[in-house]
């Protein structure tokens, strides 16, 4: 009845949902300034540290500070869990149980300006705590004692009094009340999914990246319900605002190889029915960035030509699960079918040359009489 009577305020309405629907479902990260930026929320029962848990993250600085926390969670001065960023770009987990700290450093950097997978895991059982960096797990190496902030909170950005924050991008920020195994953080890192039966899930995915985000102030968190407030953010612009994430190319990686035998000109290969590329010399060669897990054929397009060759691809199909550089082109010469020799012109015998001979003074008494005949 509502549609026949004012068709075009449901119109408007049906508009309203596809865009908030659309903003919701956007790749999107959120930067922190470095400053006050913070998402604060209650610490989430995962986090105990009395009971094994792991955390796995994407963090992008813009610049390495002298500390700046990717999260803190404080129940009290005693009972809390924390990872740090260090100048040198070490990361440092912290794990405070009764007061009593483990700690771990890891000896692979982040890298300023690029995306970087943290993970960390609490085994309570043995009081151990393990750090991967890029899905490479990092040798045991204590990172000494933590300063500590407010109590029964938890921040993704900075210390919870505020201090040290964070400056640069993070996303898809997940919590497990259990020990990931080394296979499932290189999973993580490399398929860009979160391992399964996540506690706490929080995909940075709201707002208009670069937009005026200024409703855009809750971190939901798609497992748990444990969801977080932005606090201090400009919510504006490129930065202290939800921004657009490029994570998942970080998950796709170059298919490539040499070619060898080549001297003759466009050669072209493809990949995927797509992605040609035209090859002019022996070598190195490397094809469009396939997704991790997806699977890739490398064809050859056109063969060469002047001079004309066949090129062959070996090992040009497989899955992806990191870099390939093992497809296989090798160019050899087309035979050139032989030129047949010409036909030898037949030759005639004496007996041959005697009929010829008498058939052309035939033909010549025939014409001298027609002449005369004429002439008459």
């Amino acid at each position: 009845m509502a549609w026949t009577q004012n068709p075009w305020r449901m119109l408007a309405s049906i508009g309203l949902i596809v865009a908030a629907f659309s903003a919701s479902a956007a790749d999107n990260a959120l930067h922190f300034d470095g400053a006050n930026d913070q998402v604060a929320m209650p610490v989430p029962a995962a986090l105990a540290a009395a009971n094994s848990f792991s955390t796995t993250v994407w963090i992008k600085p813009d610049s390495l500070p002298t500390a700046a926390r990717v999260f803190f969670a404080q129940t009290d001065t005693s009972n809390f869990v924390t990872l740090l960023m260090s100048t040198s770009g070490a990361i440092l987990g912290y794990v405070v149980n009764g007061g009593a700290t483990v700690s771990t450093r890891s000896t692979d950097a982040v890298t300023a300006g690029a995306w970087n997978h943290v993970a960390m895991t609490w085994d309570a059982s043995t009081s151990t705590v393990a750090l991967y960096i890029n899905g490479v797990l990092q040798p045991s190496m204590p990172g000494g004692a933590s300063s500590t902030g407010t109590n029964g909170l938890m921040t993704i950005g900075s210390r919870t009094d505020g201090a040290q924050s964070f400056p640069g991008s993070m996303d898809r920020f997940d919590l497990f009340n259990r020990v990931l195994t080394a296979s499932e953080v290189t999973t993580a890192k490399a398929g860009c999914q979160a391992p399964a039966g996540a506690s706490n899930s929080y995909a940075f995915d709201q707002g208009n990246a670069g937009g005026n985000n200024a409703g855009q102030t809750s971190l939901p968190d798609g497992a748990g319900g444990n969801d977080g407030t932005l606090q201090n953010f400009a919510l504006t612009g490129t930065a202290s605002n939800w921004v657009a994430s490029d994570v998942t190319s970080q998950c796709s990686y170059a298919v490539g190889g040499t070619v060898s035998g080549l001297t003759g000109t466009g050669l072209v290969l493809q990949i995927n029915g797509g992605g040609n590329a035209s090859i002019s010399a022996n070598g190195a060669f490397s094809l469009s960035a396939v997704p991790y897990g997806a699977t890739y054929t490398v064809s050859v397009l056109n063969q060469p030509t002047s001079p004309a060759q066949s090129c062959t691809v070996t090992n040009g199909s497989g899955t992806v699960s990191g870099p390939v550089s093992n497809v296989a082109v090798v160019c050899t010469a087309v035979a050139v079918p032989p030129v047949a020799a010409a036909a030898a012109i037949p030759t005639i015998s004496e007996w041959g040359r005697y009929l010829l001979t008498a058939l052309m003074a035939a033909f010549a008494l025939f014409m001298h009489r027609r002449r005369s005949r004429a002439n008459r």
